[in-house]
């Protein structure tokens, strides 16, 4: 038999951590994307938009026109503000990283939408900035600014269209609903 020097051992102890780990991954990504609490890139990317959305509003003289098209040369598209995401203007939103866009009331609201791929929700936000004594997306808004988080469950990706919605529920007006 011939003597351990200790290589043997350290040779193996790399394959079987690398194995571990890629078990580890497997296991973490699968819990992730079938629980409901790991359904978040859509959110957190939504949450981006909108800040990014909200720096061109208060650039362009308090509107959304021209979110994704400004009309103006000395102001930036929300692709330029807003890195690593995509924006369709009236488009469906096709994955998380895909922003769908709809501007009404003369500029005043917007909402954003993202599909959630892996486990096939269309999250969104509305956000009315001006007074709507109507009904927007089904929710029944205010005389004052607010900013509505949305979620539609169980959906495809065509139905993930920001300028098609016509009702959504549950909302929030605190964050995304999870429930």
């Amino acid at each position: 038999m011939a003597a351990d020097d200790g290589r043997t051992r350290r040779w193996w102890g790399l394959p079987a951590s690398l194995l571990v780990v890629a078990a580890i991954g497997i296991v973490y990504t699968t819990t992730v994307t079938n629980s409901p609490g790991g359904n978040t890139s859509a959110p957190a990317n939504l949450e981006i938009a909108l800040t990014g959305a909200k720096t061109y509003y208060n650039a362009s003289g308090y509107t959304f026109l021209g979110l994704t098209h400004p009309e103006s040369s000395t102001l930036s598209s929300i692709q330029e503000i807003v890195g690593g995401l995509s924006f369709v203007s009236g488009g469906d939103s096709t994955a998380t990283r895909v922003i769908s866009t709809d501007v009404g009331g003369d500029g005043s609201y917007l909402v954003l939408a993202a599909y959630s791929t892996g486990v096939h929700d269309c999250w969104g936000i509305l956000d009315v900035t001006g007074q709507h004594p109507t009904t927007l997306l089904g929710i029944r808004v205010g005389k004052s600014p607010d900013t509505y988080f949305f979620i539609i469950r169980n959906t495809v990706p065509s139905r993930c269209n920001a300028a098609r919605m016509r009702s959504v529920s549950p909302y929030s007006t605190t964050g995304f609903p999870y429930g």
